[in-house]
């Protein structure tokens, strides 16, 4: 077998089955840089983490000179496959400064999620990432721009720069945003306490007429990250009053997420709480401490702890523990 056919063969896998045959049948010889970027590439799209063992031994016996592209692909692909060998993210990573005129934009977001999903938080090279990045930010899209803000929020990693660069841009550019980069950008700005009132104002403004198009994930997201910048938009409102009847759809999470917004906001929204009580004698066994201590914040917080707490405390399993504000 040689590498051009090995890399057509990646290349059309369809199927997790059929790409984990070929990777396991091909010989050391043929798994050329092109190859493994291919292979990982693939590997991350198969979400196929069980073929992991297999590329890592070909990686570390071949350990090629890779193009720019293809180290911004593997990045990637390590961070969705949650990769985590450290002498190779070592090793790529002292790639990195010299590949960074190449890079695209994507390229540079693309490494920047793979390092946030893996929490590989090297500031230097993060520094130059960012640096980059925040000038290249004009030819950005909503995904890179979410990507990456996603990523150092992983990371805890407030770079000023990059960060100064997406709220002076951004907001031209989010009513083009996708529901899901609406929703992870103000969760990420959040949880990195970056508030930016112009860019807020114009994520609220795309987000609350397209409520039906997201996700409920998307939706807690959003409700949590908006109540963590006490934002003063009728949006948050609008999501719970949205989301108040479709509560089964929500994980026990995203339900403790979205009430302890509303603590945070001090936004007594009695119709969501009203079908959250009624949700939770479903979902009790599903509730950890966690969630019911930030529930009960919640609940104190709106002035409605005597209405509601003992009727959740109620649905709660005895082994639960209740933990109070």
């Amino acid at each position: 077998m040689c590498f051009r056919r090995l890399q057509a063969q990646l290349a059309a896998s369809g199927s997790l089955e059929y790409f984990q045959e070929v990777i396991q049948v091909a010989p050391p010889h043929v798994w050329t840089a092109s190859v493994l970027t291919t292979a990982w590439h693939r590997a991350a799209k198969h979400s196929a983490r069980g073929a992991c063992r297999i590329l890592v031994k070909r990686h570390r016996q071949q350990m090629p000179e890779f193009k720019p592209k293809s180290i911004a692909c593997i990045v990637w692909a390590w961070g969705k496959l949650r990769v985590k060998e450290q002498d190779l993210l070592e090793h790529i990573c002292k790639t990195i400064p010299g590949s960074l005129p190449q890079f695209s934009t994507r390229d540079l977001a693309n490494v920047i999620y793979g390092l946030g999903l893996l929490g590989h938080r090297e500031e230097a090279v993060l520094g130059l990432l960012c640096e980059r990045l925040a000038e290249k930010l004009p030819e950005s899209n909503g995904q890179t721009m979410a990507n990456a803000v996603y990523a150092l929020c992983l990371l805890r990693f407030k770079h000023r720069g990059f960060l100064t660069a997406l709220c002076e841009q951004a907001p031209e550019r989010v009513p083009q945003f996708k529901c899901q980069e609406l929703s992870i950008s103000v969760y990420s700005l959040a949880l990195l306490r970056v508030r930016n009132e112009r860019l807020l104002n114009s994520l609220c403004a795309a987000a609350q007429p397209r409520l039906a198009e997201f996700s409920p994930q998307n939706i807690s997201n959003l409700v949590y990250g908006l109540g963590i910048l006490r934002c003063s938009s009728p949006l948050p409102a609008a999501a719970c009053h949205f989301s108040a009847g479709r509560l089964a759809h929500f994980t026990a999470q995203g339900l403790s997420n979205m009430t302890y917004a509303l603590g945070l906001l001090r936004l007594p929204h009695g119709v969501f709480l009203k079908h959250l009580c009624a949700e939770l004698s479903e979902r009790a066994k599903e509730l950890e401490p966690q969630h019911i201590g930030n529930i009960s914040y919640a609940l104190s917080e709106m002035g409605f702890r005597r209405c509601y707490a003992d009727e959740i405390r109620a649905r709660v399993p005895k082994e639960k523990t209740w933990c109070a504000a």
